[in-house]
C-alpha cells in the first residue's frame, strides 16, 4: 500500500465517507481525473483500519484477461494464504475464466480482505479484463471489498438489478477541499494569511464543473505557494524557474497554446506544456495537451507575480504579446497594451 506523504493533510471527513461506503457496498468505484487525490484518499481511509489490505497498482501490463487474474491472485494471497494458485490451477485445468475469477473471489470469504485495485483506466478498454472484474466482484463473498480506482468511470456486472447496490462511488465532486481542509493545507505551508475560501476558489472545488478540471482538485499544498504570493524558495520542488517563467510570461493569455506562447518568448513551449500537465495545477487542458486556460483567481495570482518581474522583462513580454494582437486582428487590445507601454506613436498607428 503506498504511504502517505509525511506532511499530507489528513481529511477526516473524505475518510468517514470512504469507510461508509465500504460499509454499505462491496465494490467501490473511485474515479476522479489525474491529480485528484484519489489514491491518497483510499490510503489514508482504510491504513488505520481493524481490516487486511491487498493494494495491486496496474501498470498497463495486465491488458489481457488471464494475466489480471493472476496478478489478482497474487496480490491476495499474502493476506489470505489459502487463495495462493486457486486462480492459476483453474486457468491450467481450462475452465472458463470466468469461473476461475469466481473461484478465487470465493476463497476469500472470512477474511474481511479489502482488495485496493489502482490505476484501472489502464485496463478499462479492455473489454475481457472489466469482465474478469465483474465476476469476481459478483463472487466476493459479505465482508469483503473490491475498491477500484480510476481516471474513468469502470461500470462492472456485478449481476442483475437487485445487486446494483452492490457498487458505490467516491467522484470529484466528493473529493473537493471544502473551506475547513482548505484551511488546514494552508497551515502546512505557512499561508495563514490566504483565506480558505478564496483557495477553494482558486482550486474550483466545491462544483461539478470545476471539479471536472484536470488536477483541480489536487492537494492545495502542492500549489499554494506558488499562486498565493511571490515564487519564493518553497515552490523549487514543485515547479522548475523554466516552468515558473513560463507560466508567469503566459499569464497575459487567457487560453495558452504552443504557438500563443512561442510568440510571447517561451520557444520551448510544447516541452514545458507537457511537463506542466504532470503538475496537476488549477488550469483546463485541451483533450490533446496543446492548450490550456488557468483557473481565473490562479491566473490573477500569476499576473499579480509576473507585476513583481524587472521593468525591463515586463516591458519586453507585453511588447510581445502587443505583436500577438497585432497578428490575430485583435486591434483595439493591441492599442491597449501599446497604452500600457507607453508606446503612443504604435498605438497611433493602429487607430481606425
Amino acid at each position: 500500500m503506498p504511504e502517505p506523504a509525511k506532511d499530507i493533510v489528513v481529511r477526516e471527513r473524505l475518510s468517514q465517507r470512504l469507510r461508509g461506503l465500504l460499509d454499505r457496498h462491496t465494490v467501490v468505484n473511485v474515479f476522479a481525473t489525474a491529480g485528484a487525490g484519489k489514491t491518497t484518499a483510499v490510503a489514508l481511509a482504510v491504513r488505520d483500519l481493524d481490516r487486511p489490505v491487498a493494494w495491486l497498482s496496474l501498470d498497463g501490463t495486465e491488458q489481457a484477461a488471464g494475466r489480471l487474474l493472476v496478478y489478482l491472485e497474487a496480490a491476495v494471497e499474502g493476506a489470505v494464504p489459502c487463495a495462493a494458485d486457486v486462480a492459476s490451477d483453474a486457468l491450467s485445468s481450462s475452465l472458463h475464466i470466468g469461473e476461475a475469477a469466481g473461484l478465487l473471489a470465493e476463497t476469500l470469504q472470512g477474511s474481511r480482505l479489502i482488495l485496493v485495485c489502482d490505476n484501472v483506466e489502464r485496463i478499462a478498454p479492455d473489454e475481457t479484463c472489466i469482465a474478469v472484474l465483474s465476476f469476481f466482484a459478483r463472487y466476493l463473498p459479505p465482508g469483503v471489498n473490491l475498491v477500484l480506482i480510476s481516471r474513468v468511470d469502470v461500470s462492472l456486472d456485478t449481476g442483475s438489478t437487485s445487486e446494483r447496490d452492490r457498487v458505490g462511488e467516491l467522484v470529484e465532486s466528493d473529493l473537493s477541499f471544502d473551506a475547513q481542509e482548505a484551511a488546514a493545507a494552508l497551515r502546512t505551508v505557512g499561508r495563514v494569511d490566504v483565506s480558505p475560501v478564496q483557495a477553494v476558489a482558486a482550486t474550483g472545488a466545491g462544483s461539478r464543473a470545476s471539479c471536472s478540471r484536470a488536477g483541480a482538485i489536487q492537494a492545495l499544498t502542492r500549489w499554494i505557494p506558488i499562486c498565493c504570493g511571490p515564487m519564493s524558495q518553497r515552490t523549487s520542488s514543485t515547479l522548475s524557474p523554466t516552468e515558473r517563467t513560463f507560466l508567469l510570461h503566459t499569464s497575459l493569455l487567457e487560453e495558452v497554446s504552443v504557438g500563443g506562447a512561442r510568440a510571447l518568448g517561451q520557444e520551448n513551449a510544447a516541452q514545458v506544456m507537457a511537463d506542466l500537465r504532470a503538475r496537476h495545477l488549477p488550469v483546463t487542458w485541451s483533450s490533446d495537451g496543446s492548450r490550456m486556460a488557468p483557473h481565473p483567481v490562479f491566473r490573477d495570482f500569476l499576473l499579480e507575480a509576473l507585476g513583481r518581474e524587472d521593468a525591463k522583462t515586463i516591458s519586453a513580454v507585453r511588447r510581445r504579446h502587443a505583436e500577438l494582437l497585432i497578428a490575430r486582428g485583435e486591434h483595439e487590445e493591441a492599442i491597449d497594451e501599446l497604452l500600457l507601454l507607453g508606446d503612443l506613436e504604435a498605438a497611433g498607428g493602429w487607430l481606425p
